[in-house]
């Protein structure tokens, strides 16, 4: 078979990738720097979670907007902890969420 066959046929059966934490990592957005933090805890993108989606979501909104939507963003970390059955603190998950948005600041300025 030749090289470019056995080329297009790989691509063509190859899955599309959806958007992982570590994809994300190249902007400086809260989303990537909370994925950051959380990636240092050894929480990491797992398939069938929105962890990407959100961390993509949140550093579309930025800094201030993400302040604003602290509850919804704690919500999304105390869902994803519910469904890995892991025990979940909404005072660390609104810690964390903060360091984020400061960690993005001081990289945008």
């Amino acid at each position: 078979m030749p090289l470019m066959r056995r080329y297009a046929r790989k691509t063509q059966l190859a899955p599309k990738r959806r958007p992982t934490a570590k994809m994300v990592t190249d902007s400086a957005g809260p989303g990537t720097e909370l994925a950051k933090i959380l990636a240092r805890f050894g929480f990491k993108d797992r398939p069938g979670c929105k962890c990407a989606l959100h961390a993509e979501m949140m550093d579309r909104w930025g800094c201030e907007e993400c302040l604003r939507r602290l509850n919804e963003i704690t919500a999304w970390l105390q869902q994803e902890a519910h469904a890995r059955g892991l025990p979940f603190s909404a005072v660390l998950a609104r810690q964390l969420i903060k360091r984020a948005i400061a960690q993005a600041k001081r990289k945008a300025s």
